[in-house]
């Protein structure tokens, strides 16, 4: 399988009127204010987002599952070709990923239904059909995908943390029994479910915002269970991990973001591009060629550069 690409950089977004920060992740683009890194946006990756280069700008359009329009100009066409083979790549691997999940789904996935006393069924996918039972050949109960009206990833009842379906009728919640499989199940579902029905309440998620969501649920699950709120948990989290870390930098507030239980997570949660944009614009600083080769244990060798040593030749 193709890996992941990831790529971060400054873009002039003209149809904003404002330059932003942009990182590529996972199949999904995310926009941020490149002064205060606040989240203004975001684009899926899939093939209904037309990538093309007019007037040497990058355009992105989408008309799925909302619509938006962003034209980006970077510093010089290097770039902007950089992005641009950088996001038609996501794409395909974007689309081969969602064939396998939904080959997976079509043969059957191993789930625990809430409600059945940990009773283990199969959940797999028949055309416009969500069906599950025992086993596929067994009598089968089934939810439209066309009738969905939300589905959610959230924590169930019965403890863990599990994929939840509802339509006009009923409500349906279970968890795979292997937990690997529920970020390929649930994500296969939440696009059938945007595609047949776009006035679902759906929250759509990519790989990084999955991971994201399940972290936020298990924090949302240690906080109910403190006398803490769930602001005040996160922050005494990070708290104690700058303490962890044994410095004095504090970590760094912005008030527009505020404090909301969605937004505490979120800041946070933005910072981790920064990483690999720093990484891109500095040099590394423990990188010296001077004493790469050779070894600094070998004195039968001279470390001196190859320049040098033919100056000090001529010399002689």
């Amino acid at each position: 399988m193709a890996q992941n690409i990831e790529k971060r950089g400054l873009g002039l977004n003209e149809s904003r009127h404002m330059k932003q920060f942009i990182a590529l992740r996972n199949g999904e683009l995310k926009f941020f204010d490149s002064d205060t890194l606040k989240l203004l946006g975001s684009s899926f990756l899939h093939e209904k987002l037309s990538c093309t280069v007019i007037n040497r700008r990058l355009q992105l359009t989408a008309t799925f599952p909302s619509p938006s329009n962003h034209v980006f100009k970077f510093s010089n066409d290097r770039e902007l070709l950089s992005w641009y083979d950088a996001i038609k790549e996501s794409q395909k691997i974007e689309q081969r990923k969602q064939t396998r999940r939904l080959n997976s789904m079509r043969t059957g996935v191993g789930v625990c239904i809430e409600g059945n006393k940990g009773d283990k069924r199969v959940v797999w996918l028949d055309g416009n059909l969500v069906k599950w039972a025992k086993n596929k050949s067994s009598e089968c109960d089934n939810i439209s995908l066309s009738k969905v009206t939300k589905v959610s990833y959230t924590n169930l009842r019965s403890g863990g943390q599990g994929i939840v379906m509802r339509d006009s009728r009923r409500e349906i919640a279970f968890s795979t029994i292997q937990e690997g499989e529920a970020k390929d199940l649930y994500l296969a579902i939440q696009w059938l479910v945007a595609a047949k029905n776009p006035n679902a309440a759906t929250r759509l998620l990519s790989e990084s915002g999955f991971y994201y969501r399940r972290l936020q649920l298990k924090i949302l699950q240690k906080a109910e269970a403190s006398t803490l709120e769930y602001s005040e948990y996160l922050k005494a989290i990070v708290r104690s991990a700058i303490a962890s870390m044994n410095t004095t930098e504090e970590f760094p507030v912005n008030p527009l973001l505020g404090t909301s239980r969605n937004q505490m997570v979120r800041k946070y949660h933005c910072r981790s591009y920064l990483p690999l944009q720093t990484s891109y614009c500095q040099p590394d600083p423990c990188t010296c060629l001077l004493y790469t080769s050779p070894s600094p244990r070998d004195l039968s060798t001279s470390r001196m550069p190859s320049s040098a040593c033919k100056k000090k030749k001529k010399k002689k």
